[in-house]
């Protein structure tokens, strides 16, 4: 969806490991914003879904800069981890993240996003 001031956007990813038979979904949302200001671009949103594993959510921007937008460490481990996968967690927190980019050149266009 275009912001007045940006661009912002949801992204849903949902997979499981094909080399376990019924291994459920890693359910993964980030709610993603971007705007600039000034010479900087911003980036700011939330990531939701499972607590199960780690997630990193980074952007490689128009001058191949990577730029890490948010770091989630699970609390599980190999035997408890997966049980937290069961069921969708949409609502579920993962945290939030605000970022300001001194640009390098323009930044009038988004970036790529990966998670």
């Amino acid at each position: 969806m275009k912001a007045p001031d940006g661009i912002s956007f949801t992204v849903f990813t949902a997979g499981a490991n094909p080399l376990v038979p019924g291994a459920p979904d890693i359910d993964t949302y980030v709610d993603f914003k971007f705007t600039t200001m000034s010479e900087n671009a911003r980036y700011r949103g939330k990531v939701r879904g499972d607590t199960f594993p780690n997630a990193e959510v980074f952007i490689v921007d128009n001058n191949k800069r990577e730029v890490l937008l948010f770091d989630f460490r699970t609390k599980g481990d190999s035997s408890t981890g997966p049980l937290r996968l069961i069921g969708e967690h949409a609502d579920v927190l993962l945290g939030t993240f605000s970022v300001n980019v001194p640009a390098i050149g323009p930044v009038a266009t988004v970036p790529h996003v990966s998670i």
